[in-house]
């Protein structure tokens, strides 16, 4: 992921129950990006409540191989999980068939 002040590599989860891809408020700001600036946000539906969360503009976002420019994701206020950094949902790859093989455990895009 590239930010305006620096770039740096994420751990992510795809969550194949997430439209939207969700980045730690903490990474977004250490990258340079001011999430309390945002004009826009989104409610999101949690396990215990819906929350609004900040839709920031990244610069550039890549991931299993896939590149995109100038995407939106949200500035998640929770920590997202146990070491991840990063939930990415379906939405960042809309334009791709996305196979998944539960039997072998496998994944791709095509």
């Amino acid at each position: 992921m590239c930010g305006p002040q620096a770039d740096g590599a994420l751990l992510l989860v795809l969550d194949t129950g997430a439209a939207r891809t969700a980045i730690s408020r903490r990474i977004l700001r250490t990258l340079g990006y001011d999430c309390d600036r945002s004009a826009r946000s989104l409610a999101i539906t949690t396990a215990s409540c819906v929350e609004r969360w900040p839709v920031v503009g990244v610069e550039r976002l890549a991931a299993l191989g896939q590149l995109r420019y100038e995407i939106d994701v949200l500035a998640a206020d929770v920590s997202l999980s146990a070491g991840v950094d990063c939930l990415r949902g379906l939405y960042f790859f809309h334009d791709l068939k996305l196979c998944r093989d539960l039997i072998v455990g496998f994944l791709y895009l095509i």
